[in-house]
């Protein structure tokens, strides 16, 4: 059985390889390897792409705008309020940390030391230089 600790540890093992993975990211575009211009086109593009992936979903006539006029669909939806209205503690836990994802997160809290912070700053560090040079190129990215 997989305890509270248990996956707070995963949880906070995920956060650092995310970090991580930003991280050298971060880095890489920043050695000068790849142009901002050309990062520019492919995040431009990428939201291009995201915006036609997501318009059957949320688009007038998408799944969702159906599902706004189908009873059974919003009724299924209410029953799913009630199931977590009705279970708040156990789903989200208690203000002591011994229930729910507050148990989780109490967990996480508590692997929380000086190398996470560390590393948390020097990747928002690099974060911030990335975005500064990303604005130095923009008026050449979008001629």
């Amino acid at each position: 059985m997989v305890t509270a600790a248990d996956f707070g540890n995963v949880i906070f093992q995920m956060i650092l390889a995310t970090l991580e993975l930003m991280s050298n990211t971060f880095v890489l575009l920043l050695n000068n390897s790849i142009s901002a211009i050309d990062v520019w086109n492919v995040t431009y593009h990428s939201a291009s792409f995201g915006y036609w992936l997501a318009k059957p979903f949320v688009g007038e006539g998408g799944a969702l705008d159906i599902a706004s006029q189908n009873a059974s669909a919003m009724k299924n939806f209410s029953n799913m309020v009630s199931y977590l209205g009705g279970n708040a503690e156990v789903i989200f836990g208690n203000e002591t940390g011994q229930k729910g994802i507050s148990a989780v997160m109490k967990n996480v809290v508590g692997l929380v030391d000086e190398a996470f912070a560390m590393k948390f700053w020097n990747t928002t560090g690099l974060g911030v230089k990335l975005v500064i040079r990303l604005m130095e190129q923009i008026t050449a990215a979008f001629r």
